[in-house]
């Protein structure tokens, strides 16, 4: 395989792969540790000769050997369409809350940290802006049992009844739970009668709305 053919192949696997899980040029550097302009000139397809360490990076994150990058079959053998999304963890270190007070937008995917190097793969309906948590307890049990994922839209407002992933002053916890709107107040109650209903207060951040639950996945 020469130099400018291998260029074009990854430039139209590395195409495909950017469209199919909806990550743009700048968003692909920044996950892979890559800089902005080594990725523009694989998209471009001006680059003959990458490095190893490049190309295994982007093809770790896509879930895909080198191998398939670099080769003309990917686009025939993925005919699975879907939204490839990461899975955060609930606990979370102790600085989160600090962190997110000194920040104007937040951008969940820069401040939560991630359980591993697991993904759970989506429908294409499935937004890119959403993200994964893994439930742990029994909060909310039995609807949301542990170990179940539940993905969260970080774009939506929360309406009464339902289940939101809040970020707790107080204690610093991320919880899921049911939002419930009674008057002037806002709370958010567990499913589990052994734990408390908690008022939302001022200081607390709203993270998203669960969209949708699911008990099987595939890992990186």
């Amino acid at each position: 395989m020469n130099g400018s053919t291998l260029g074009l192949k990854i430039k139209e696997n590395l195409l495909f792969l950017t469209k199919k899980h909806n990550i743009s040029e700048a968003e692909l550097a920044r996950k892979v540790s890559l800089p902005q302009a080594t990725v523009n000139r694989l998209l471009n397809g001006v680059t003959d000769d990458p490095r190893a360490s490049t190309l295994n990076a982007i093809a770790t994150f896509f879930n895909i050997s080198v191998d398939q990058l670099i080769n003309n079959k990917l686009m025939k053998e993925s005919t699975l369409d879907t939204t490839r999304l990461p899975i955060y963890a609930m606990s979370q270190d102790n600085s989160l809350l600090g962190a997110l007070k000194s920040t104007q937008q937040i951008a969940w995917d820069t401040i939560l940290s991630k359980k591993d190097a697991s993904f759970l793969e989506v429908e294409p309906s499935i937004k890119a802006t959403c993200i994964v948590f893994e439930v742990k307890g029994d909060s909310m049990w039995p609807q949301f049992i542990e170990g179940i994922f539940v993905i969260v839209d970080t774009t939506s407002k929360p309406k009464h009844r339902d289940f939101v992933m809040y970020l707790l002053s107080d204690s610093s916890q991320i919880v899921l739970r049911q939002y419930i709107e009674e008057g002037q107040d806002h709370i958010l109650k567990p499913l589990n009668y052994g734990y408390k209903p908690v008022q939302i207060h001022q200081k607390d951040i709203y993270i998203g709305t669960v969209i949708q639950a699911k008990s099987d996945y595939r890992e990186s």
